[in-house]
């Protein structure tokens, strides 16, 4: 009997992480976010939404853009497109 290999070639475009608090997210995972990009290279994940964000923030809205601290969009800008936090 022959067993057959399921998979999924397809990588969703939006991926989410979420922080525990506004700390982390801007002296951990923003830095780590940059580095991946950096790394990949803007061509090669051109078509990817990255967004970041906290629990507390969540918990105030749903998944909509309203709900996230920074979303880098790479279809625009290697930089971010929405920043509501002081990242200084």
């Amino acid at each position: 009997m022959q067993h057959k290999l399921f998979y999924c070639d397809k990588v969703t475009r939006v991926l989410r992480f979420v922080a525990p608090n506004k700390k982390i997210l801007v002296n951990r995972l923003l830095p780590q976010a940059r580095d991946w990009i950096k790394s990949r290279g803007q061509l090669s994940i051109e078509t990817q939404i990255i967004c970041l964000t906290t629990p507390k923030k969540l918990q105030k809205c749903n998944l909509s853009n309203e709900s996230w601290l920074i979303v880098f969009d790479m279809r625009k800008s290697e930089e971010p497109i929405i920043c509501k936090v002081d990242l200084d």
